[in-house]
């Protein structure tokens, strides 16, 4: 009787379609998902034939991508070739088949959106793209691309071409985002990039009208579409916003940069406004006056001061004199000639400075709104708090004791409501978030040790924050144990039966309460000793509700669990019936075994 090998199990073993097995055992399908069939194979000595299926004629190989992050998933990458012999391949075919995968596998060079290499490269780009934006008006407006200065300006230009250029291609190969899925494929991210607006705008700025140069000369305009590209700094900015721990900073930093880019092109323009009408702002304009001059031409024609020297100079003259357009402090003459192009163009310059005044008021009062609006949230609270003690006459120490907790959390800049906060994320960052926080104090306890790591995954999703003030009792002697708790910041002290004496003083790290919510018996439920927080104490409680409700999820480590609970009570039995012998000597059950055995220490020295 023989059976063919269903066609599903080509992506995962490399059968064709339509071969054989016996069930004799003869021959089987070399097929992962059927362990019998496995059982089956029948060894024979002859050298094994490897041959690569064609992807032309079967579409599965190519969709079939194995890993290759361990060695059980490059003998995966095998199950992509047919084995038409019946013994296993050796090592050298191993290796041939191996380098013969990568040797044909599509080198990927693309980069995640959110890379550190595009974030770094987006920086740099903005930087290149600011340096068009302030240059090229400069030179335009200030004569500044001359014989004298042609070889450093190109250099600098054609520079940043090419950069210009290299921003291109690497967007031909930048990942994109598609329903969800990050899309990788060259063809897929070339033609996602090329049917957006950035791919136009890139290719705008590249329009090679530098060749003007040899028709009308030297005028900086030609590469006035280099400018264009000042996209790329609110691109820069917007994912510097995301990786930065405060972006209050970095909003105020950019709305002076963009202020500043603004306020230079409005001196650019300024002085080409100057020139267009025959009135320039030179260094031997008095100190006193607007270059402007009372007079038939409404203005004094004065020549710059000659040289390189003085055209920064010449430029901090024009920038002057165009925020005092801004600030509506232009001195007009009094008496000068009615000019139609000068009014206006101070109108628009006072109507600009107004509407440039007023978003930097709303700025800095935004600013300041912000960074008091933690402050007043948490200030209105406390206030609530005050005026319900107050109402409800509540003593004086009470209402101290309840300032000094809000002065805490402040000054140690605690959230309160955590689970608030972490109500906007995704399970699985909440998991992962919570696992890497708290996975390693979990490890520390005893009943906890050798756990699966899926057990201890889950368990630390139902960690809850516990803080205390200081004289605050966490648990009293004799009372029902319902949690265990994890110290992670202050310290605290197990008092003795009398709450006088110190038995222990748990720190950083310490945990205590984990027989109590194993449910063994009413002795394994009651609190030996009470313990009571030093000063200002932070720690996390794991309920007994949370705990069986997890390991209903895991009865291999619930019945691993309870062995060790036993043991562990059986123990807490024989410090009772101590305890009860000699009070002095009270040892509390709740302790981990070596501060137990270290504070018995202590007391036998003593």
């Amino acid at each position: 009787m023989r059976a063919q090998c269903p066609s599903s199990h080509w992506s995962s073993c490399g059968c064709e379609n339509g071969q054989e097995r016996e069930d004799s055992g003869s021959r089987s399908c070399l097929c992962s998902s059927s362990p019998k069939a496995m059982e089956h194979v029948r060894l024979k000595d002859c050298k094994p034939s490897l041959r690569r299926p064609d992807p032309s004629k079967d579409t599965a190989f190519t969709n079939h991508v194995p890993s290759m992050t361990s060695e059980s998933s490059q003998m995966d990458t095998l199950k992509g070739y047919e084995v038409s012999s019946k013994y296993p391949p050796n090592q050298q075919d191993l290796q041939n088949m191996r380098h013969d995968f990568y040797s044909s596998r599509p080198r990927s060079t693309s980069h995640f959106p959110s890379s550190r290499f595009l974030y770094l490269w987006s920086g740099w780009i903005s930087l290149v793209s600011l340096y068009n934006v302030w240059i090229i008006i400069y030179r335009y407006a200030f004569d500044e691309l001359h014989a004298s200065t042609i070889k450093i300006w190109f250099t600098l230009d054609y520079t940043a071409d090419v950069f210009y250029i290299l921003d291109i291609l690497l967007g031909l190969r930048t990942p994109f985002l598609q329903d969800g899925i990050l899309q990788r494929e060259p063809h897929k991210t070339r033609k996602h990039y090329m049917n957006s607006t950035r791919f136009y705008i890139d290719c705008l700025c590249l329009l090679p009208l530098d060749f003007l140069y040899l028709s009308i000369g030297l005028n900086s305009l030609v590469r006035i579409f280099r400018t264009v590209k000042v996209y790329r700094i609110w691109d820069f900015v917007y994912r510097a916003e995301r990786i930065v721990r405060r972006s209050s900073l970095l909003h105020i930093s950019k709305w002076v940069l963009f202020n500043l880019i603004f306020i230079h092109w409005n001196a650019c323009l300024y002085r080409c406004i100057m020139n267009s009408i025959g009135l320039q702002n030179d260094l031997r304009a008095s100190s006193g006056a607007h270059p402007i001059h009372q007079g038939d031409n409404f203005g004094l024609s004065l020549n710059d001061t000659a040289g390189a020297q003085c055209a920064f100079a010449n430029y901090l003259r024009s920038l002057f004199w165009s925020l005092r357009c801004l600030a509506l402090l232009h001195p007009l003459p009094a008496n000068a000639d009615f000019n139609a192009f000068i009014h206006g163009y101070f109108v628009v310059e006072a109507l600009v400075g107004i509407l440039l005044l007023a978003l930097l008021y709303g700025k800095i009062n935004n600013a300041i709104g912000n960074y008091d609006a933690t402050q007043n949230e948490f200030q209105g609270q406390m206030d609530e708090f005050k005026r319900f003690l107050i109402d409800r006459k509540a003593p004086e120490i009470l209402q101290r004791k309840v300032i000094s907790w809000f002065d805490y959390l402040w000054r140690q800049s605690r959230i309160p409501d955590e689970q608030r906060v972490f109500s906007h994320l995704p399970d699985s960052l909440k998991a992962e978030i919570a696992i890497h926080v708290h996975l390693n104090t979990l490890k520390r306890v005893d009943i906890f040790q050798d756990a699966e790591e899926g057990f201890l995954s889950e368990l630390v999703l139902r960690l809850r924050p516990a803080l205390y003030s200081p004289g605050d009792y966490i648990c009293r002697k004799g009372q029902i144990g319902r949690q265990m708790f994890f110290v992670t910041q202050g310290k605290l002290e197990v008092l003795a039966a009398d709450e006088v004496n110190v038995i222990a003083t748990l720190s950083a790290g310490s945990y205590f309460g984990e027989i109590s919510i194993l449910n063994f018996g009413s002795i394994g439920n009651r609190r030996t000793a009470s313990v009571r927080s030093i000063g200002y104490a932070d720690l996390f409680c794991l309920s007994k509700e949370d705990l069986w409700d997890v390991l209903r999820e895991f009865p291999a480590a619930k019945q691993r669990l309870e062995q060790v609970g036993l043991s562990r009570l059986q123990d807490a039995k024989a410090q009772l019936q101590l305890s009860s012998a000699c009070s002095d000597n009270s040892i509390i059950k709740d302790l981990p075994d070596n501060q137990q055995t270290q504070t018995a220490g202590n007391r036998q020295k003593n």
